[in-house]
C-alpha cells in the first residue's frame, strides 16, 4: 500500500515537473510573444504620409525601398509592401515599401508659331493632351496661331499633366472717340488723323464761300462716334 502510495506521488511529481517545463519553454513564450506581434496592415495605394500614420498605429516603422515608375498609380503611392499585408510582425519591425514615381515622363514639344491644329496634333503624337485654350488679340503673330505654351517648350512632364495653349486672334482692335475735324483746315485734318491711328479715306471737293480753301466741311464719321483705329475717314473739304 505505501509502495503503491510512493508511485502515485513519484508520479504526480513528474506530472508537475513537465508541465512547469512546457509551461516555461513552449506555452510562455508564445504566449509572451503574441502579445508583442502585430498584423501588418495594407498600406498599397496609401501615400507615403498615410502610410506612415498608419504604421506608427501599429508600432511600426515605414522604409523607402526604392522609387518605381508606374502608370498605374499617381506619384508618391505605395506600389507594393514587405512584409505582406495581414502577416504578423514584431512591434518595431520595418515595412519597406516601393512607391510610385508615376507614369512615363514626356517631354514637352514647341508649338509657338504653329496653327491651333497643328498644335493639337503634335501633342497628340507626343502623347501629350491639350488643356485650355485662350484666345488673346496680339500684333506680332498671325491670327490662329499659337503665342504662347504652359508648360514651356522641353519641358519633361507627366502624362497627366495638360497643356495649355494661347492663340492668337490677331491685332487688337482698340476703339477710340471720333475727333471734330470740320472747320479745320485739310492738312491739320490729316496730321489729326495719323496722330489718333486713323487713316484718310476719300477727299472730295465741294464749292464754298463761307469757309477759306481746303476746310473741312463733312467727315463720314462724326464727331463723339466710336471708329476702330485703323479706319479711313472719308472728308469733304471747301473750294472756291
Amino acid at each position: 500500500m505505501i509502495k503503491q502510495l510512493l508511485l502515485f506521488l513519484l508520479a504526480g511529481i513528474v506530472c508537475l515537473v513537465v508541465g512547469l517545463a512546457l509551461l516555461d519553454r513552449v506555452i510562455m513564450p508564445r504566449v509572451v510573444r503574441y502579445g508583442q506581434e502585430v498584423e501588418v496592415p495594407d498600406i498599397t495605394e496609401k501615400s507615403l504620409e498615410e502610410a506612415t500614420a498608419i504604421l506608427q498605429t501599429k508600432g511600426l516603422i515605414l522604409s523607402l525601398e526604392r522609387w518605381e515608375r508606374t502608370e498605374e498609380l499617381p506619384a508618391g503611392q505605395v506600389i507594393s509592401q514587405r512584409p505582406e499585408p495581414f502577416s504578423r510582425v514584431k512591434r518595431g519591425r520595418h515595412i519597406y515599401v516601393v512607391v510610385s514615381k508615376g507614369g512615363k515622363l514626356y517631354e514637352v514639344p514647341d508649338v509657338c508659331g504653329l496653327s491651333e491644329r497643328e498644335a493639337k496634333l503634335l501633342l497628340e503624337q507626343k502623347g501629350l493632351k491639350v488643356g485650355e485654350i485662350r484666345k488673346q488679340p496680339s500684333d506680332q503673330s498671325q491670327k490662329g496661331t499659337v503665342i504662347c505654351q504652359v508648360p514651356p517648350p522641353d519641358t519633361t512632364v507627366g502624362s497627366d499633366v495638360l497643356v495649355n495653349l494661347v492663340v492668337g486672334t490677331g491685332p487688337e482692335k482698340q476703339e477710340i472717340v471720333m475727333p471734330n475735324l470740320v472747320g479745320k483746315g485739310l492738312e491739320e485734318a490729316l496730321v489729326i488723323l495719323e496722330e489718333m491711328n486713323l487713316k484718310p479715306g476719300e477727299i472730295s471737293y465741294r464749292p464754298d464761300t463761307e469757309y477759306l480753301p481746303d476746310t473741312v466741311l463733312e467727315q463720314s464719321v462724326k464727331p463723339g462716334e466710336p471708329v476702330q483705329r485703323g479706319e479711313r475717314i472719308d472728308l469733304v473739304v471747301s473750294e472756291l
